[in-house]
């Protein structure tokens, strides 16, 4: 699932322009290349992702009884991927060979001789498509002609010498692979630091024979037909990425990934400099901690460009709905509940008939602090950059948090009072305004994607502290309703009372 953001990365770097003549893929990111060698262009590919059901990938293989599990050839089996996923990204292997979009190369592993095999886009087969996702363990290897093939992640996850022997001065890695000092408990980490391991691993000996081959330009000689040094963009996640589990368990989407995925390049496209990275192995390491706590919130309202005041807006006979879509990773939630310099990372998207619909957003923040009117009262702000026909735009929104129950509790919880901006701040021209609400089952919805980092009931008490100082007293009415939902039961349905319903 990480390559879903790299589908969200990969429209980023679209959207600044940049254009590839050549793309390498390894293991999952093969997905991406084969959608987009398909027709599909990065937005389409977005929207794919977005909508496949995640359980579609799981496939296992004939039960067997325990004893036999160290006997087995691999737990799963290629069958929901073929019949099930590549159709739903609209992969098509035929269109694949006659694409003249770009070249292609897809790597797997001949596992007899142990090497990588980067294999052109004319002669790829849906045999070669699922050997280069097929990673021992997980999935059996695919005979062809009598030669094994695997998924080649084990032996490198970025072939970036097959991009200079292509001639390339230029090469960009969106590299999906967690680098972090943290050693993670249980065998599923641990599994996932063998791939981190073997993956970096390789593409720090890439960058080694980069750096020696530049340092050979630089002293005057040709190497491999290039006389200026190659540079090294990659965009990576600022945090590490969440394991398939919790995809799976709902943790996480596949649309948060493809925020992310976006966000995560544009924080690279605004710093880039012409030379590329240093070629060195802090070029993968993730700068920020897993989140100690994520959720997502889902707000919509009737929103009016031409209109300065939320209200305004709101009730303008022009106004039309606007939807955000928010995915909120706070670092500690600790620090965030004490500390008002404490701020959350906020990757979104938004839909709006007159600017576009999924429009994703570069740069988001979101915080709390005391309101000067009224200390007991907490406020909101959300800050969501983005672009529109080549221009920039900034949604301010910010809401209320009641510190005791009343008659505007609910309305005042849940209205998310928004100006649209020109430029990259709230310093720009207000352009528009309206009023977002969340309803009753966008906050159980919120309530129940809220998913802490910390095991056991400590978790779940720092939770329970941050949703008091996030809700308010609707925590404490709307909270319990939603035990169930992380117990995976069926939630009850909410009790209305005349202090927290919403209006009919």
């Amino acid at each position: 699932m990480r390559a879903a953001w790299q589908a969200g990365a990969l429209r980023a770097l679209a959207d600044a322009g940049i254009t590839f003549q050549h793309v390498d893929a390894t293991s999952s990111g093969i997905l991406n290349l084969a959608m987009w060698l398909s027709g599909l262009s990065p937005r389409e590919m977005c929207d794919r992702w977005r909508t496949l059901p995640v359980r579609d990938f799981l496939s296992f293989a004939a039960p067997r009884k325990s004893l036999d599990l160290l006997d087995v050839e691999a737990l799963g089996d290629a069958e929901r991927l073929v019949h099930r996923v590549l159709p739903h990204l609209g992969v098509d292997t035929s269109a694949i060979r006659a694409s003249k979009l770009l070249d292609g190369t897809f790597n797997v592993c001949d596992f007899a001789r142990k090497v990588n095999e980067a294999v052109p886009h004319e002669r790829v087969d849906l045999d070669l498509l699922v050997a280069g996702l097929s990673p021992p363990i997980l999935m059996p290897p695919v005979d062809r002609d009598g030669t094994l093939y695997t998924d080649s992640l084990w032996v490198q996850d970025g072939n970036l010498m097959e991009a200079v022997r292509r001639g390339a001065d230029v090469i960009w890695v969106l590299w999906c692979i967690g680098n972090t000092p943290a050693y993670g408990r249980g065998l599923l980490h641990q599994y996932t630091h063998l791939a981190e391991l073997s993956a970096n691993g390789a593409l720090f000996a890439q960058l080694d024979r980069l750096r020696e081959i530049n340092e050979r330009i630089l002293a005057g000689e040709v190497v491999m037909g290039h006389q200026r040094p190659i540079a090294v963009h990659l965009v990576k996640p600022e945090r590490p990425l969440p394991l398939d589990t919790d995809v799976y368990d709902g943790h996480v989407t596949a649309a948060s990934l493809i925020d992310m995925g976006y966000s995560d390049a544009w924080r690279y496209l605004d710093v880039r400099g012409e030379q590329g990275l240093p070629l060195t192995p802090e070029i993968t390491l993730t700068t920020e901690p897993t989140p100690d706590l994520t959720f997502r919130e889902s707000l919509t309202g009737p929103f009016a460009l031409g209109a300065t005041d939320p209200m305004e807006g709101a009730l303008h006979d022009r106004a039309l709905p606007l939807t955000l879509h928010l995915t909120i990773s706070v670092a500690d939630m600790d620090a965030f509940v004490t500390d008002i310099r404490h701020s959350a990372r906020l990757v979104a998207r938004l839909s709006y008939a007159p600017l576009g619909e999924d429009l994703p957003v570069r740069q988001g923040s979101f915080n709390i602090f005391h309101s000067q009117d009224d200390p007991r009262t907490r406020r909101m702000t959300y800050g969501l950059r983005f672009a529109h026909d080549g221009r920039e735009y900034y949604l301010e929104g910010t809401r209320a948090i009641p510190a005791a129950e009343g008659t505007r509790l609910w309305k005042d919880t849940t209205r998310l009072y928004c100006q649209l901006h020109e430029g990259i701040d709230a310093r720009g021209r207000v352009v528009g305004a309206g009023v977002l609400t969340l309803g009753v089952r966008q906050l159980l919805q919120l309530i129940s994607s809220m998913h802490p980092a910390r095991r056991g009931g400590a978790g779940l008490t720092a939770m329970a502290r941050f949703g008091r100082f996030f809700l308010g007293p609707l925590w404490e009415r709307y909270a319990p309703m939603t035990r169930a939902v992380w117990a995976h039961e069926p939630a009850r349905p909410p009790v209305q009372e005349r202090s927290v319903a919403p209006p009919v």
